[in-house]
């Protein structure tokens, strides 16, 4: 078998053979081409860098992966390792991870993430085996209708705030920014249509923010936010209140909408409390893994 780049197929191909390799996933991942397209654009997927492998000249499983730079260091992500299921349990996995990691290595790449369905025990398993750790647990939490004012508790902590509004690319400055967010929640992901929320003390100083992105119908109608990121400062007055608040203003709406978030870690216990106290319920849990290529 032989490996070949993904830029040397047409968008059609590669979206016909995305489909064919996430045939009976655990999620529904069947995408038309501008979905194709439109993912591997926001999420800074290099064609150049992908690749399939191949039995003689068909293509049976890829992998893509992205690249971006983040405190001086350069960080690549598998955005998608699938298999045709006529070629699954072979063995064939194997070679696709020792491929990715050789392109890897041959960008000078520091850290390489990766996502994996919870229950996908035999992904997790590989990834493992070639030094993959797991560094968090991610979840997507649902919640449909129109939040009332009390849904995420008290809001007297509104009056020591200040909210403003801005682009997902604001956070970056913020001392309190999160680093090695799950890829598809980072601000670089979220430029197309993603709202930077923060909150400044009486002061002018940043104490907590929120990156989440209003999705509209054709006609313009709200009809969900996903909430990707949301962090409060360490030493922030009344951390809990700060980040129901930051809730409360992400999900503000006028009308019934589905309120949900992106793949958010478990670790920031004080969003995902006050997520599951407001009626939340988890969807779907992966698990965020980690692979150190330079020290």
């Amino acid at each position: 078998m032989e490996f070949r780049r993904l830029h040397t197929y047409s968008l059609e191909q590669l979206t016909a053979l995305w489909n064919e390799g996430f045939l009976h996933y655990f999620v529904n991942l069947n995408f038309t081409l501008d979905m194709f397209l439109k993912r591997t654009a926001n999420d800074g997927l290099s064609l150049a860098h992908s690749f399939a492998i191949l039995d003689g000249e068909r293509p049976v499983g890829f992998v893509m992966n992205g690249f971006r730079e983040d405190a001086g260091r350069k960080i690549a992500w598998n955005g998608g390792t699938a298999l045709i299921p006529e070629y699954r349990g072979r063995g064939i996995g194997k070679l696709l991870i020792e491929e990715a990691i050789r392109i890897y290595r041959a960008e000078n790449v520091d850290i390489a993430l990766l996502e994996a369905i919870k229950e996908n025990a035999p992904a997790i398993a590989l990834y493992s085996k070639y030094g993959y750790a797991v560094i968090d647990r991610l979840s997507f939490y649902q919640w449909e209708g129109q939040l009332s004012d009390e849904a995420f508790g008290d809001s007297e902590s509104a009056e020591r705030y200040t909210m403003t509004t801005g682009n997902p690319q604001d956070v970056q400055r913020l001392s309190f920014h999160r680093e090695l967010q799950p890829w598809q929640s980072q601000w670089q992901s979220l430029q197309n249509g993603g709202l930077a929320l923060i909150a400044r003390d009486k002061d002018g100083i940043a104490a907590g923010y929120a990156l989440f992105k209003r999705v509209l119908d054709e006609q313009g109608e709200h009809q969900s936010t996903i909430l990707y990121q949301c962090a409060v400062k360490e030493e922030a007055a009344e951390r809990e209140a700060l980040a129901r608040l930051l809730l409360r203003e992400a999900f503000a709406s006028s009308k019934s909408i589905v309120c949900r978030t992106g793949n958010f870690p478990q670790s920031q216990r004080i969003v995902i409390e006050a997520l599951e106290r407001a009626g939340f319920k988890t969807t779907t849990e992966q698990v965020h893994m980690k692979l150190e290529l330079r020290r």
